[in-house]
C-alpha cells in the first residue's frame, strides 16, 4: 500500500494540499496501553546480557524506544505466522473491557508470568466488527459507487475506492501508511474539501470518471500494490 498511497492516491492528495491522515484514536490509545506494558516487563524481567538481537528486534534497542515498534505492530492486521500481541488493524474494533483486563494483567504480572506469556495475555483487546474484518473494504461496497458528476464528487468516490481496496489487498501495508481505513478517508475528505472546484484542472470527464471506478473495482489486488492505476482515471481527470 505504500505504492498505492504515492500512485493511485496521487491525483487526489496532489491537489487537496495533503495531509497527515489520522489514525483511530481507540485503536492509537489501546496499542499504545499494551506496548508500554509489555516494554516495561521486557526491560524490567530481562537483564542486559539476556538482550541478544531477537530481544532486539522486538523489543527495540532500547526501553525508551520499545514501544514504538509494538505499537505500530498493533495498528495493523498481523499475519498469523508472525502475530505477536493484539491486531488492531482496519475492521478491529477495540474491546475496552478486555483492554482493561490486558492492563491489569501487565500490571500484575510476575516476570516468570511474562516469560510464559510475553504479549501479556492481550490478544483480544480487538475484534473483528460485527459485519465482518473486511467490513467496507470490498471491491463493489463503501463508497466506490458514489458520485461522478462533478470532478470534486469524483475526488471523494475515486479516493475512498481507492482506500477500500488497498486496505483489501495489504491490510498491513495499507495500515503502515495511514493506520486506519477511516484515516486514509479522512485524507480523503480533507484533501477533496481543499481542492474544491480546482480539482482536475486540465480538464473532467465524467464518462471517463464511471469507467476508471469500474476498472478500480476489477483491478487484481498485484495492480493495486504495485501502482498500475488504469489509464482511464488518469484520462478522466488531467492534472
Amino acid at each position: 500500500m505504500h505504492k498505492v498511497a504515492l500512485g493511485f492516491l496521487m491525483m487526489v492528495v496532489a491537489c487537496g494540499g495533503g495531509s497527515s491522515a489520522p489514525v483511530d484514536p481507540a485503536s492509537l490509545d489501546a496499542c499504545l496501553a499494551w506496548a508500554n506494558g509489555v516494554c516495561r516487563m521486557a526491560y524490567v524481567c530481562v537483564d542486559t546480557a539476556g538482550q541478544d538481537a531477537a530481544f532486539h528486534a522486538l523489543y527495540g534497542t532500547g526501553s525508551d524506544t520499545c514501544w514504538e515498534g509494538l505499537s505500530k505492530r498493533c495498528q495493523s492486521n498481523q499475519p498469523t505466522s508472525s502475530a505477536f500481541g493484539p491486531s488492531c488493524g482496519p475492521g478491529k474494533t477495540v474491546n475496552q473491557a478486555t483492554l482493561t483486563l490486558c492492563q491489569d494483567n501487565l500490571d500484575g504480572m510476575a516476570c516468570a508470568d511474562w516469560t510464559a506469556a510475553p504479549a501479556g495475555g492481550c490478544e483480544g483487546i480487538c475484534s473483528a466488527t460485527s459485519s465482518g474484518p473486511d467490513a467496507g473494504s470490498k471491491k463493489d461496497g463503501g463508497t466506490g459507487g458514489g458520485s461522478v458528476a462533478t470532478a470534486q464528487a469524483f475526488c471523494g468516490t475515486y479516493g475512498n475506492l481507492v482506500c477500500d481496496r488497498g486496505f483489501e489487498c495489504d491490510p498491513a501495508g495499507a495500515a503502515s501508511s495511514f493506520g486506519t481505513i477511516d484515516g486514509c478517508k479522512g485524507l480523503i475528505t480533507y484533501s477533496c474539501a481543499s481542492s474544491g472546484s480546482d480539482y482536475c484542472p486540465g480538464g473532467y470527464s465524467s464518462s471517463l470518471a464511471a469507467t476508471c471506478l469500474a476498472d478500480v473495482r476489477a483491478a487484481s489486488c498485484t495492480a493495486i500494490i504495485n501502482d498500475a492505476p488504469p489509464s482511464s482515471c488518469t484520462n478522466a481527470c488531467k492534472q
